[in-house]
């Protein structure tokens, strides 16, 4: 069995939520500040192409999160 390494992050934005097929927003069940558990090959790391010295970051859809680390009591 090989295990992954374990990739933790913190949620620094989220947006309004995933659209069904009917047109409806769906709300995100992830908030700012959360602390989660990601794969290790999950979402695209992105680099504001302007400012190239700033920390890069990770866009993820809510459904490749595999958990949450100490999580708020509305989870």
């Amino acid at each position: 069995m090989h295990a992954e390494k374990q990739q933790f992050a913190t949620v620094v934005a989220v947006g309004e939520g995933r659209i069904n097929p009917e047109g409806k927003i769906i709300p995100l069940r992830v908030k700012e500040g959360d602390r989660v558990l990601l794969g290790k090959y999950s979402g695209t790391i992105i680099q504001d192409p302007d400012n190239p010295s700033d920390n890069l970051t990770l866009m993820i859809r809510e459904e490749e999160i595999l958990g949450w680390v100490d999580e708020t009591p509305d989870h």
